[in-house]
């Protein structure tokens, strides 16, 4: 389908749809195709002599990228909101000194809606078709601005999401992914900036004057700015991994401090054992010796088993004691 407006002299404007729209020799005509038939496509072609290849690439197109520059055509790579969804859609733009053509592959309502505002005030308009050009450019980068709303709100669900543990691998691809997504949405904008960089330059058939290179500054830094916002958003996904590593630390710091606490429970019962294994040792040791019938013991000889086994007593016990403070120290 054909929409078209059309300036063809100081009082003669107007707008209508189909194939019988003006060729302008002075002032200008927007074209705007949706979804063209092949029909359509021929004849566009034709009246304003424009090469095949550009079409042909704009269907292959998956990034903002410039063409040709006389006339200047480019891809435009178009986010928009439908509801609480972002959308994204290719919009091409051929411009020569009197004609603006644009083409989408699917209806997008807010270029209905930059074609209704501009037919209602077409009137306004000089013979400059870059006037035109802006309005629309900048009814389109001003709605990016409810896009990165959406990836915010995007955002701030995947930090919430998260702190949960559960399912964390799940958790953190989704975030690894948006981080890619919004960087590829850096670069189309990015490649927008550029596109605007070249016609403000005067690169191409638009003619630029002072007020016209005032109006693309604007939409030049509105991209500009809007790739910071994306830039700082993603370095907010960075922080929501950092914060779950810093949950996540703390977790295991919890568990390692339990299982610290378990091991100095198990030392001192270790210990408790081993202390009264070695008590009793000594009188099991003595009811051995003394319990031996072929074994008989003279008074030295008892003077000297009698010293070892105090000996023995003495050493484990003043040890024991030695580590038992030791320990009690470490715990204060």
């Amino acid at each position: 389908m054909i929409a078209f407006l059309y300036k063809t002299g100081k009082n003669k404007f107007g707008s209508g749809k189909g194939l019988k729209y003006p060729i302008a020799k002075a002032g200008f005509v927007w074209l705007h195709l949706t979804n063209p038939s092949s029909q359509e496509i021929t004849k566009v072609k034709n009246d304003f002599s424009i090469a095949d290849t550009i079409f042909k690439k704009f269907y292959k197109e998956k990034n903002s990228v410039r063409y040709t520059f006389k006339p200047l055509a480019f891809t435009l790579v178009d986010y928009y909101t439908e509801g609480k969804n972002i959308k994204v859609e290719d919009v091409l733009f051929i411009i020569g000194e009197h004609f603006l053509i644009t083409i989408t592959k699917t209806r997008l309502s807010h270029y209905d809606e930059i074609f209704k505002i501009i037919s209602e005030r077409l009137k306004e308009f000089g013979s400059n078709i870059g006037y035109i050009l802006h309005e629309i450019l900048d009814y389109d980068a001003e709605g990016n601005f409810d896009v990165l709303s959406l990836t915010e709100s995007r955002i701030s669900d995947l930090e919430k999401a998260i702190l949960d543990a559960d399912d964390i691998h799940k958790k953190v691809l989704s975030v690894i992914t948006y981080k890619r997504y919004l960087l590829q949405m850096w670069r189309r904008l990015w490649s927008n900036s550029k596109i605007i960089f070249s016609i403000k330059k005067g690169a191409t058939p638009i003619r630029v004057d002072i007020e016209l290179l005032r109006l693309f500054d604007h939409i030049h830094d509105t991209f500009i700015y809007q790739m910071d916002i994306v830039t700082n958003q993603r370095e907010v996904l960075t922080d929501a991994i950092s914060i779950y590593e810093s949950t996540l630390t703390n977790r295991l710091t919890v568990i390692s401090n339990k299982i610290n606490s378990g091991l100095k429970k198990l030392t001192f019962i270790m210990f408790l054992w081993t202390a009264i294994a070695t008590i009793l040792s000594i009188p099991n040791t003595v009811a051995t010796i003394f319990g031996i019938p072929e074994w008989p013991l003279t008074v030295d000889a008892w003077e000297f088993i009698a010293f070892i086994l105090i000996v023995s007593t003495l050493v484990p016990l003043v040890w024991f004691w030695m580590y038992w403070k030791k320990i009690r120290e470490k715990q204060v």
